[in-house]
């Protein structure tokens, strides 16, 4: 198909620069080879990955349109995502992205890396931190699993019925588990 918009503004790509370009599924291969494994920082990364229709991790994105810290660091509001331009004007006073020729990818990755470089270590630390208490969390559901169906029920009464038969009483171990982690943390 024939491309209809260059997306100039954005992009900063103009027809002339296609001449001779390596076609988009050669290219897409190449890309895709790149970004294995890897961690990916960018600015509003999820446009780029949906051009390239492919799916990275989760845990290895750091999306810099999306970070609470950072625009924390500019004073914008926390949950909301802010420009590229816009960020890079508030923390480093610098200006991007002037020209009347469109973005500069060259640029952008450049102011990117900048503002990933200013909360890396929080980061990080976070994303540590939240994958540890992720995988604790998983560990410990199928813990309590496994000793409910071994070892761990209790006897409970059913003061209606009278009936008295086995509950797991995984609640109170669980509370006191997060209770003990919540007391490591501090």
């Amino acid at each position: 198909l024939p491309i209809t918009d260059y997306r100039t503004r954005w992009s900063g790509i103009r027809k002339s620069d296609l001449y001779g370009a390596m076609p988009y599924d050669q290219a897409r291969k190449e890309i895709l080879k790149l970004l294995v494994g890897k961690v990916l920082i960018g600015h509003a990364i999820h446009n780029d990955l949906r051009v390239l229709n492919y799916n990275h991790p989760k845990a290895l994105i750091r999306d810099t349109s999306r970070i609470p810290l950072l625009n924390a660091k500019a004073g914008f509001p926390e949950h909301q995502p802010a420009s590229l331009k816009r960020l890079t004007k508030a923390i480093f006073n610098q200006d991007i992205q002037t020209g009347r020729k469109g973005h500069s990818s060259v640029e952008d990755a450049k102011a990117t890396m900048e503002l990933y470089k200013v909360i890396e270590v929080e980061w990080e630390r976070k994303m540590a931190s939240t994958a540890l208490v992720k995988t604790f969390h998983r560990l410990f559901k199928s813990l309590l699993q496994f000793w409910s169906d071994h070892w761990w029920t209790l006897p409970y009464i059913d003061l209606k019925g009278g009936a008295n038969y086995t509950e797991t009483n995984t609640s109170v171990v669980y509370s006191f588990c997060l209770l003990a982690r919540s007391n490591e943390l501090h």
